[in-house]
């Protein structure tokens, strides 16, 4: 993650002053005052005249342009662009549309998520979220007039096309929600993350090529930088140790030093294993070997043996047999059930 922070907040080479005007809403009332930044090499100079201008407060984007060549393309090696931004002091509000960016909480996840509107229904979102030291770019995309198909299937192989430096399709399998309305993909990558906020438009594409709606990503760059500083200010929430499971078994000796038990017992252990003989005291074992297919596996102790089991490899039809264990240790007495082979040609494993 810290690539796409100081990607995105490489100041540019230039950043001039602003200047505030006003802006009418629908009801023909004034809203904040407006201001307009420009900048050139890269949209963080804006972003930060924002800041100044907004005495480090949150700001709404209203308008941004990109403009290839500019006024310095003679004069410095290499391309040019100039950023034009507008934008108005205080948290988003509908009235001025863009972005609006909202801490969110879920369980033990914590995260920031910024979402845009658009005039067809669509509605993108993109969320930074953390567990622990882990962090992860999730994108949200929802239209009313996709809820016939969305439900159809738990998945949706769909790619979003960006078009800067270059049109390049990012293909991401989507899952669908509960309630069928809402697809989600947890593999946005940061290099695509940066070409979201380079990127004029957004174009959301099936499988198949048809296109489903394309979207302005006008902002987009101030509103990924609005959610890295909103995590950064919300710092994950502490993980709760996970709690330690016993698990016990039973084993027998097979030769000095070796003994044998269930491999189930044993699997992803991730303290040391002790065995003991019921009443005394435990020793550590380790494992030798491991048996997945019959669920066997081999311990080395250094516990000494009181006897070795014998193996007789042909039983008999109707020979008794007896089994006697502890499988519940500290829960349940010894179990000791006494019966009979009543099949002897079971499969060979």
């Amino acid at each position: 993650m810290k690539s796409l922070v100081l990607t995105i907040l490489a100041f540019g080479l230039l950043s001039s002053s602003t200047f505030a005007q006003t802006i009418v809403g629908p009801d023909g009332k004034p809203l904040k005052p407006a201001h307009q930044a420009k900048c050139s090499q890269s949209p963080a100079g804006c972003y930060a005249q924002a800041t100044r201008d907004c005495r480090g407060g949150p700001y709404q984007i209203l308008h941004s342009e990109s403009h290839p060549g500019g006024l310095l393309a003679d004069i410095l090696p290499g391309p040019v662009t100039w950023y034009t931004m507008s934008y108005v002091c205080g948290p988003s509000d509908e009235k001025t549309g863009g972005w609006s960016v909202a801490y969110l909480q879920v369980g033990n996840l914590n995260g920031c998520r910024a979402t845009a509107q658009f005039p067809d229904q669509t509605i993108f979102q993109m969320a930074l979220i953390q567990s622990g030291t882990n962090k992860g770019w999730v994108i949200f995309i929802s239209n009313p007039k996709w809820n016939a198909w969305i439900g159809t299937t738990k998945e949706h192989r769909l790619s979003l096309v960006t078009d800067w430096p270059t049109t390049k399709p990012w293909q991401y399998t989507f899952s669908t929600s509960s309630d069928s309305k809402t697809l989600s993909t947890t593999d946005a990558s940061v290099e695509f993350m940066n070409s979201v906020a380079d990127a004029s438009k957004v174009e959301i594409k099936y499988d198949n090529g048809e296109l489903l709606a394309s979207v302005d990503m006008k902002g987009s760059a101030a509103a990924i930088r609005a959610i890295v500083n909103c995590v950064n200010e919300h710092p994950p929430r502490p993980q709760p140790p996970e709690p330690e499971t016993t698990i016990s078994g039973t084993g027998f000796f097979v030769a000095p030093n070796r003994v044998v038990t269930n491999n189930h017992v044993v699997r992803g252990c991730t303290k040391a294993i002790q065995v003991r003989y019921p009443e005394r005291a435990s020793y550590t074992a380790t494992l030798s070997g491991q048996d997945n297919t019959n669920d066997l596996a081999l311990l080395h102790t250094e516990m000494p043996n009181l006897s070795v089991a014998s193996f007789r490899f042909q039983p008999l039809l109707g020979e008794a047999v007896a089994t006697y264990g502890f499988p519940y240790s500290h829960l349940l007495s010894p179990q000791f059930y006494i019966g009979r082979y009543c099949r002897i040609d079971w499969p060979k494993r």
